[in-house]
This record gives structure tokens, C-alpha cells and sequence, in this order.
């Protein structure tokens, strides 16, 4: 199980499950203060680069590198009370789970 937020993003393009994103869409993730990074997915490919690519993603998610390593590892189930107060934000909920099914874990 990998350890660190920059493991999970390496390993994102060969356990991508082919064909489960259908549309273009691109996701940003920002994770603390040195984190970020880029996935996008454009006729039926995945790319994943470090740093902020796009300008304006089509779901966007913060948090701490910690709590995003323990929720792709299914040791935390973030609730509503984890965005009300902000310890996670995101503008669409629906395409972040789409991009955590659409992996091999």
C-alpha cells in the first residue's frame, strides 16, 4: 500500500481501470503545502502531472496528504462533518468518488 500522496499519483497511470472515465474530464488535487497535482482524462487516457495544469478543473479537491493517503487506502470514510468544517473541500463530490472507482486498488 503506498505510504505518501506522491506514491498513489505515480502509480495512478497502470492502475487505471481502461474505459471506466468516459468523457474528458480533469481533476486538481491540492494536498497541504507542496502537494498538487493535475489528472486528466481525454479519450479514454489517463495523464497525471505534478503541479496545477489546468486553470479551471472539473473537480477540484483539498486536504492534508495524510488524510488523502488513508482515504485511497479505505482506512477513512470522510463524512459530512469532514467537509462542514473543512478538513476536506471539494466542489463536486460525485466525480471524486467516478475518480476513485476508476482505479485499481
Amino acid at each position: 500500500m503506498p505510504e505518501k500522496a506522491r506514491d498513489i499519483f505515480k502509480g495512478l497511470k497502470k492502475n487505471y481501470k481502461k474505459g471506466s472515465i468516459k468523457e474528458d474530464l480533469s481533476f486538481y488535487f491540492s494536498l497541504g503545502e507542496k502537494d498538487k497535482w493535475t489528472v486528466k482524462f481525454v479519450d479514454g487516457k489517463v495523464t497525471v502531472e505534478e503541479g496545477k495544469t489546468v486553470d479551471n478543473a472539473d473537480c477540484v479537491f483539498v486536504s492534508s496528504p495524510e488524510l488523502f493517503v488513508k482515504i485511497w487506502r479505505g482506512e477513512y470514510k470522510p463524512g459530512t462533518l469532514d467537509f462542514i468544517s473543512g478538513k476536506l473541500k471539494t466542489n463536486d463530490p460525485t466525480l471524486l468518488k467516478q475518480f476513485q472507482e476508476a482505479f485499481k486498488t
